[in-house]
C-alpha cells in the first residue's frame, strides 16, 4: 500500500513541470494517472491522489484527459463511499475510452449506484436553492409589504385630499378638470354595478332559461362500475360494454400504459 504522502510527489513534480518545462519534459496526462492508480490500493488513497492530480494539472490536461480524469474522480468517490474498490478491468476499460465518446454511459451496478449518487446531489441542490428562494421572496415580500404600508398611507392620504379639491370644484363647475406636469384630475362615468344573492335568485329563476343545469360524468363511479360489472356495465378488451344490450359504449376506451420507471435516491 502506497502512502498518502508518497503518492503527492508525483503530483507536486507533474506541477512543477508545468511551470518548468523548459527544464522537465514530464506533462501531465490521463496515461500517468492510470499506470499510478494501479499501484494504489486504499480508495480513500485512491480518491484523494486523483482530486489532487485533477484540480493541480486540469488546466494543463488535454480536454479529453480532463474528462476521463474526472470521471475516475467521481467514480473514486463513489466507491469510497460505498465501501468497494476500483477494479484493474474497470481501470483497462476506461483507458480503452474512445476519445470521441462525450457522452456517459451507464451499464454496470457501479455506474448506475454513481449515477444515483450524482442525482441525490442534484436533487439536494435544487432543495436547498428553493428554501433559499423561498427564504429571500419572504424576506423581500415582508420588506415589500413594511414600506408599501407606509406609502399606502400617503397614498390614500393625497388622493383624499385631491378627491376633497375635485369634488368642491365640481359643485363650482359641472365640467372642471385639472391638468399640471404632475398629473391630471378628472372623472369618467362607471357602469352601474349589480349585486347578486344567488341562492335567492336561482330558487326564483330555477324553471327559466337563465339558471342552467349542466350535466357532469361521475367518471370515478363509471370507471368502479365498469371494472366490477356493475349497473349494466362490464369491461371488454379496450372498450366498456353495455351488458343489458352488448353494445359498445361510444365515447370512452382503455388504453394500456407501459410501466412507468420510479427513480428514487435516499435522503
Amino acid at each position: 500500500m502506497i502512502k498518502l504522502s508518497n503518492i503527492k510527489k508525483p503530483v507536486n513534480a507533474l506541477t512543477d513541470s508545468n511551470k518548468h518545462r523548459n527544464d522537465r519534459n514530464v506533462l501531465p496526462s490521463f496515461h500517468y494517472i492510470l499506470k499510478t492508480m494501479k499501484a494504489i490500493d486504499d480508495f480513500e488513497d485512491k480518491y484523494n491522489f486523483i482530486k489532487g492530480f485533477y484540480f493541480l494539472n486540469k488546466d494543463d490536461l488535454p480536454e479529453s484527459d480532463r474528462t476521463k480524469v474526472k470521471v475516475m474522480m467521481d467514480l473514486a468517490k463513489c466507491k469510497w463511499n460505498n465501501t468497494r474498490r476500483i477494479t484493474m478491468a474497470e481501470l483497462d476499460e476506461l483507458e480503452q475510452t474512445e476519445v470521441t465518446e462525450d457522452r456517459f454511459i451507464v451499464d454496470t451496478p457501479e455506474k448506475a449506484d454513481w449515477a444515483l449518487y450524482k442525482l441525490r446531489e442534484t436533487n439536494e441542490t435544487i432543495n436547498q436553492n428553493k428554501k433559499l428562494a423561498d427564504k429571500n421572496h419572504e424576506r423581500i415580500d415582508e420588506w415589500l409589504e413594511r414600506e408599501n404600508s407606509k406609502a399606502n398611507e400617503s397614498k390614500e392620504y393625497f388622493e383624499g385630499l385631491l378627491q376633497e379639491y375635485f369634488t368642491n370644484e365640481r359643485t363650482k363647475n359641472p365640467k372642471f378638470k385639472f391638468s399640471s406636469p404632475n398629473g391630471k384630475l378628472s372623472s369618467r362615468k362607471q357602469q352601474p354595478k349589480w349585486i347578486y344573492e344567488e341562492s335567492k335568485l336561482v330558487d326564483v329563476l330555477k324553471d327559466t332559461e337563465f339558471v342552467t343545469n349542466v350535466p357532469k360524468l361521475e367518471k370515478g363511479l363509471f370507471k368502479k362500475s365498469a371494472k366490477k360489472g356493475l349497473d349494466g356495465l362490464s369491461v371488454v378488451g379496450n372498450k366498456v360494454v353495455n351488458t343489458n344490450t352488448g353494445e359498445v359504449i361510444d365515447g370512452v376506451q382503455i388504453q394500456e400504459q407501459p410501466d412507468k420507471i420510479v427513480i428514487s435516491t435516499e435522503d
